[in-house]
Order: structure tokens, then C-alpha cells, then sequence
């Protein structure tokens, strides 16, 4: 399975996605991880009214275990693919 977003490439993001509309799994979203002290890149697997469970989305990556976060740490959900050095990538919506 190949990876949503490839490296390298440039993505839109919805920062007003959340504001209106409660995420949901499957999203594909942008988080602030706050031990990094930056952003990431993941999918959403299960949504509850205090906490976010993400997981990787590419399953030839390394396992690392799902991920929680509080709902204050999105940032937006991405929306499509900008730019990409891939061939038919670019304006590809992500879902």
C-alpha cells in the first residue's frame, strides 16, 4: 500500500474545517504534536468527544502504535495535492 501523500509533495489544508463540522475517521489531518513541539501528517481512526485516535496510513512503514490526541491540537484537514514531481498526482483530492 502506497502511502496517501508522497514525500515531497505540497499539500492544501483546510484550517477552517473543524470550526463548523466535528472530524471524522478517515480524515486525513494536520496535528501539532506537542513533544515535537511540530506538525504532522496523519489519519484519523476513531473520533470520541475528548480525545483523536490517528494511525499511519502507509502499512510498509515501520509500526510505531496508534496515537491520541485532544481535539484542540488539529490544525485542519487536507484537502488535495498542490504540487507533485509524481505523474497525474497534482490536483488529486484526498479522502
Amino acid at each position: 500500500m502506497y502511502p496517501t501523500i508522497l514525500r515531497g509533495e505540497h499539500i492544501r489544508v483546510d484550517t477552517r474545517a473543524f470550526r463548523n463540522a466535528a472530524p471524522n475517521a478517515g480524515d486525513v489531518v494536520v496535528y501539532y504534536d506537542r513533544q515535537f513541539n511540530t506538525l504532522f501528517i496523519h489519519r484519523i481512526a476513531a473520533v470520541s468527544a475528548s480525545a483523536i485516535e490517528l494511525t499511519w496510513d502507509n502499512s510498509s512503514a515501520p509500526t510505531l502504535g496508534s496515537k491520541t490526541i485532544p481535539p484542540r491540537d488539529l490544525r485542519g484537514r487536507v484537502t488535495s495535492i498542490f504540487w507533485s514531481s509524481g505523474d497525474g498526482r497534482i490536483g488529486k483530492e484526498i479522502n
